[in-house]
């Protein structure tokens, strides 16, 4: 060994050692926590080839996969003799070695013709004292059933049929250090890493929106705040890795103390991931503590090991520990079937324990419930396929969340008798089935989704999108989003507070009857939508940004610009007074559609901007504003930006808090208990809590019911905004994609 390398391995320990990362000799007690896990492995280890040997026989009638079990144990030690007198380098022993004793990382498990089961662990994993998910996967354990279908039918594979969906694996990746640490260490990437696939499930839980008590800016998505991967790749990342891979040669003076030395702070990276995911998650679980494999060879010589982490006594620091749980020559049959088992153990645990145990983290995120689902279904992979539907439940929409939190008592029992009504219209019953479902076009919903503004509001919506920290970045982050968002516009419309007001009483009937912001002025940005709601209901949207004068320029302080906002100062020459009357022209132009146009509306998801017309021809002439007019567009601007901040909740009080040393001792000494310090923590709740620039409103439209009491415009009328009435193709221009129609 080189002096240089001699050196870096010494400058390895020390920070090893710095970083409370420690290798467990064999004879040391192994944690609680996973002690029915290293339990099994060892138990494995003492498997022996002639007696396995004899069983395969006697086994394979039900369980195919022993006889294959067999014959790669006995090919991987002939392989390994071979590579032996070969003297090979580390490239020539991975190459030769690797793939296959990591074979079962690769292939399915479950037959792509009856999804039985083509392979099972020789022991399945168990979860450590926990009667209820221990009883779950038992049952689910059970239930499987081995594969019928006859050996021709696989298509010649020398192991099984089809690859692995749920797992993948890197190699010689340079993984992302936190901190400090990243500057103490050189760059390094280990021989192999194994991670889950980024399937659509786990991507769509990734994309969700982060909880507010996470989130450092709007709009963060779960892969924002919860680090997910140690790579600095965002394109298909490997996920939650959990098993590492280090090897040299037979002729390598690096023995297996410098290979454990060079893997230990990856290993501790891979262990950082699950507990920062479970520090972040409402779910705690002993039995569920993070968990690393970690494989090292040295040629024919391999090693197993678990690591874990060991909670420190008296507020001490956590320990990162690795033990050695067995180790072995492939030159042997009994050790080579001993290291096939033990490794199809470790995928059969990340199966069927791991990848469920990190879904189910995740799910609790996003959800902020604690969920007791331990199995779900990916429709692309076969050991996973089922008749299960909607393994997550989809986010509740605005409407629905915040229709349960007022007082619209009359919008929420029309919203709960919707299907009622959609029977009583269609005279049949609503069928229940799973993939479709019937609703009458004569029914739609008026939706009315508005941030309202105030100065009276900035408080507490800079507190709620700010996050639990609050911190200056984060609040004057959240009011520049807002300035540069409504000055991006050429023309913005000035609505009084009345004229808001009536907006949303025209569309959906609801009034707030708010006086007080009656005589304010409102910056105003608008777009309306047609569309179907996840249960096939037609929805007619606006959605809307108002801002107030008085709001703008508390705003303006708050996001403390260090250079001149151009867009501020442009905003006095986009302002277009908006008057009564165009605002009830607008009204009447969209509610007279038929129900034809109104249904081809929703099918093609038709988006409109709405603008003041005339156009505005000079930038030093504003001419006054005559009517609202409809502009097609293609993709929203308005919905998305507001939704990502009606979405949120204000942030609960944290169930589990930390303390820092000195806080502690400095609260000790002025005669607080360590009780009252953890609850002054906890108990810190929002100062500002007045929701009310949420306004969301909705009303249930049955165009029959209406168009018989007159106040609805009949199919024969004509629209006194546009001109054409509802068989008109021009009636909504947008529909065939025209210039904006006025």
């Amino acid at each position: 060994m080189s002096l240089m390398a001699e050196n870096n391995l010494k400058n390895l320990r020390r920070l090893a050692k710095k970083y409370n990362i420690r290798f467990r000799l064999p004879f040391e007690p192994l944690p609680d926590c996973h002690a029915d896990t290293f339990k099994n492995i060892k138990e494995l280890g003492c498997y022996r080839f002639d007696t396995y040997a004899e069983n395969a026989s006697i086994r394979s009638a039900e369980e195919p996969w022993v006889r294959q079990t067999k014959s790669r144990a006995e090919w991987l030690a002939h392989r390994a003799a071979r590579l032996f007198e070969q003297n090979r380098n580390e490239a020539g022993w991975r190459l030769g070695l690797e793939n296959d004793v990591l074979r079962r990382f690769a292939v399915e498990v479950a037959c792509p013709r009856c999804r039985a089961r083509i392979w099972k662990s020789e022991i399945q994993a168990t979860i450590q004292n926990n009667g209820h998910y221990s009883k779950r996967l038992e049952e689910r354990q059970n239930s499987r059933k081995p594969c019928e279908c006859s050996y021709g039918k696989h298509l010649y594979d020398f192991y099984e049929t089809g690859t692995n969906n749920l797992f993948e694996d890197r190699a010689e990746e340079f993984i992302l250090y936190e901190g400090i640490l990243r500057s103490e260490l050189k760059k390094q990437g280990p021989d192999r890493v194994y991670g889950l696939k980024n399937t659509s499930n786990l991507d769509s839980l990734l994309s969700s929106l982060a909880p507010p008590e996470l989130a450092n800016e709007p709009g963060d998505t779960i892969a924002d705040v919860v680090k997910h991967t140690p790579f600095s790749s965002d394109v298909d990342p490997l996920l939650f890795p959990f098993l590492v891979l280090e090897a040299k040669s037979e002729s390598s003076s690096s023995g297996f103390d410098a290979i454990q030395i060079q893997s230990a702070f990856p290993i501790r990276a891979l262990l950082k991931l699950q507990e920062d995911l479970q520090s972040n998650s409402p779910i705690s679980d002993p039995a569920m503590a993070p968990l690393v494999w970690f494989l090292a060879c040295r040629g024919d010589a391999w090693r197993v090991y678990g690591a874990y982490l060991a909670p420190g006594q008296n507020e001490s620091p956590t320990f990162y520990e690795i033990s050695l749980l067995w180790s072995g020559s492939l030159l042997h049959k009994d050790q080579a079937l001993q290291l096939v088992l033990i490794v199809d153990y470790i995928m059969d645990w990340a199966r069927d324990i791991y990848r469920l145990d990190i879904v189910r983290h995740l799910k609790s995120i996003v959800t902020g419930e604690i969920s007791d689902q331990m199995s779900f279904r990916d429709s692309d992979i076969f050991s996973t396929c089922g008749s299960v539907f909607n393994w997550i439940p989809p986010p509740r929409s605005i409407a629905a969340e915040d229709i349960a939190e007022s007082s619209f008592t009359a919008n929420r029992d029309q919203f709960e008798s919707s299907l009622s009504t959609h029977e009583a219209m269609l005279n049949t019953p609503i069928p229940n089935t799973e993939l479709g479902s019937l609703r009458s076009a004569f029914i739609s919903n008026f939706r009315f989704v508005c941030l309202y503004i105030t100065s009276d509001l900035v408080p507490s919506l800079l507190e709620m999108v700010g996050g639990k920290y609050k911190t200056r970045a984060n609040i004057e982050s959240v009011a520049r989003r807002l300035i540069n968002f409504i000055t991006q516009f050429d023309e913005v419309l000035v609505m009084s507070g009345r004229d808001l007001e009536l907006l949303e009483m025209l569309w959906t009937g609801v009034s707030h009857s708010s006086p007080e912001a009656y005589p304010e002025e409102f910056f105003v940005i608008m777009e309306t939508s047609w569309y179907f709601s996840t249960s096939w209901d037609i929805q007619r949207e606006i959605s809307c940004l108002a801002i107030s004068r008085t709001a703008f320029d508390v705003l303006k302080k708050t996001a403390n610009f260090r250079v001149k906002h151009k867009g501020i100062d442009k905003l006095e020459r986009s302002e277009r007074i908006c008057h009564e009357k165009a605002i009830r022209d607008l009204v009447d132009c969209l509610t007279s559609a038929s129900s034809w146009q109104v249904l081809l509306a929703a099918i093609s998801c038709t988006l409109v901007t709405i603008y003041p017309f005339p156009l505005r021809k000079r930038h030093d002439f504003t001419p006054a504003l005559e009517a609202l007019g409809f502009g097609y567009i293609r993709e929203a601007r308005v919905q998305p930006f507001i939704q990502r901040i009606l979405s949120r909740k204000m942030w609960a009080p944290k169930k589990h808090v930390t303390v820092t040393r000195r806080e502690m001792k400095a609260a000790l000494q002025s005669g607080m208990t360590a009780e009252e310090v953890f609850a002054s923590k906890r108990d810190r709740r929002p100062r500002h809590t007045d929701m009310s620039f949420k306004r969301i409103s909705e009303y249930i439209y049955d165009y029959a019911r209406e168009k018989g009491t007159g106040t609805q415009k009949d199919d024969s009328g004509i629209c006194a905004f546009c001109g054409f009435g509802p068989h008109s193709t021009k009636n909504y221009a947008y529909l065939n994609n025209s210039p904006p129609a006025t």
